[in-house]
């Protein structure tokens, strides 16, 4: 197997330090692009190495490092200000990706049969769903940052 990659938000982690060569370039060309950001003023990106195989590269100044950038983070006051946006960002996605299941799901027996006879189409209008769109139209448009509202 060759050198991976695992991004952590303002860290990189290179695994299978232990890989020798691959690894090394793995971890030149990380600092290397770090050495470009047009944010200096900010968080330190770090890059480090681990190996379950060499002792020296255990998972000890993961943690640290790990451990230090939520200090920052939270003296920043960004921890809570991240976790906010994130939380955001993902009951947006949930409920994008739950409309339409849950739509269906809402969908009595006798309404699902009229899907084998009719488009799909024809059958939301007929199954009533029009109103269940006009409900999530006008949802969608209370959830900050919704690109149509």
């Amino acid at each position: 197997m060759k050198s991976g990659i695992m991004e952590v938000p303002d860290m990189f982690v290179v695994t299978k330090a232990d890989l020798g060569d691959m690894a090394a370039k793995a971890v030149a060309d990380l600092e290397g692009a770090l050495s470009l950001r047009l944010h200096p003023g900010d968080w330190d990106a770090r890059v480090l190495q681990v190996s379950t195989l060499d002792p020296r590269l255990g998972i000890g100044p993961l943690i640290a490092a790990l451990d230090a950038h939520e200090h920052w983070l939270k003296t920043q006051g960004l921890r809570d200000l991240n976790r906010r946006d994130q939380m955001k960002s993902w009951g947006r996605t949930n409920l994008l990706l739950h409309i339409g299941r849950d739509g269906l799901a809402a969908l009595s027996e006798k309404s699902l049969r009229h899907l084998d006879s009719e488009t799909p189409f024809q059958s939301f209008i007929n199954c009533g769903l029009r109103c269940s769109f006009k409900a999530v139209k006008r949802l969608l448009p209370q959830i900050r940052g919704w690109p149509y509202g």
